[in-house]
């Protein structure tokens, strides 16, 4: 197949991603005429409609199955280029990264630093969402990687474990005062083994927005102990949940590496003014990178594996 039918199957995704043909090829930056000449041009080579046009735009059945068989047709031939890239030692190509806004903080300005010099050849495209809207993605085939903690992505991927991830309670210090007064010391040192919420069933908490795991973790914890928070805020944003929580507004919880990142730790000086405590009966959850099942990873998302767990096997995000 030449580089033509390839390019009319691109085409063909987009008008099917989006139902219109002006959006679409908006979006391709071609007039609305030259996409219409190319479906048209499919169409009369495969002799079926792919759309019908009206009352309602959308996919017939044979458009429906050419969907499905041009994303397998244009991932082989991805995955062709990549494995002649790789006979011929050449490192470029595309490298297609999933990961959520939050893990993207505290992760990324380690890892790629150290990987772009090293293949700069390599286009690098970032694809921030939720842990179920990534595992989809790298499913349908438009994402290389997924780096996530989400115990569905085994489904759906090839996974190598990471490093083991706890949630902790962040407590502003003040907070333990209050609470325990001249108990505080000591119960600082019995939450080291994991802190139990009725103690501050009181005091206010700053929360993730429902949908994030850390937010869920969280309502697990209140649930098990029969407790209804004193929520004062919700966030979309783990930094902003973090810097209030040291300006000691209230009680926050957030991913274990999060808080270690030199990148948000810079900040603020948590040490100095909040305590860290894991949950009680909240058990580490394992860091993953996914890469698509019945595939082998392409030499660029193959090195950036490589990166990954050089990088957690060093410790190099430790403060």
């Amino acid at each position: 197949m030449g580089d033509t039918n390839f390019l009319k199957l691109q085409y063909f995704l987009a008008a099917a991603k989006e139902l219109n043909f002006t959006k679409a090829a908006a979006k391709l930056y071609i007039s609305q005429q030259a996409l219409s000449a190319h479906i048209a041009s499919l169409e009369k080579e495969l002799r079926v409609e792919l759309f019908t046009r009206t009352p309602v735009f959308k996919l017939t059945y044979a458009g429906k199955l050419m969907e499905e068989s041009a994303k397998k047709i244009l991932e082989i031939r991805r995955q062709l280029n990549n494995d002649i890239d790789q006979v011929i030692g050449l490192a470029r190509g595309e490298l297609r990264v999933g990961i959520s806004y939050t893990r993207g903080q505290a992760l990324l300005p380690y890892i790629l630093p150290q990987y772009h010099p090293r293949y700069p050849l390599i286009e690098i495209t970032l694809k921030e969402g939720s842990s179920e809207i990534l595992s989809e993605l790298l499913r349908q085939g438009e994402i290389d990687l997924v780096i996530s903690t989400d115990p569905k992505l085994r489904a759906v991927a090839e996974t190598i474990p990471l490093i083991e991830e706890s949630i902790l309670l962040t407590v502003p210090n003040r907070f333990l005062t209050s609470s325990f007064g001249d108990y505080a010391e000591d119960a600082r040192k019995s939450f080291h083994n994991g802190v139990r919420l009725a103690g501050f069933r009181d005091c206010p908490f700053i929360m993730l927005k429902r949908g994030d795991r850390v937010r869920a973790a969280l309502d697990e914890a209140f649930a098990a102990e029969g407790i209804t928070p004193n929520i004062l805020l919700e966030t979309d944003n783990i930094q902003t949940a973090i810097s209030l929580s040291v300006l000691g507004l209230g009680l926050t919880a957030v991913p274990e590496m999060f808080l270690q990142s030199v990148f948000i730790r810079h900040t603020a000086d948590v040490e100095a003014s909040v305590t860290r405590f894991p949950l009680a009966g909240n058990n580490a959850e394992t860091l993953y990178v996914g890469y698509p099942r019945y595939t082998k990873p392409s030499p660029a998302a193959s090195a950036f594996i490589a990166r990954l767990r050089v990088f957690f096997e060093k410790g190099d995000w430790l403060v």
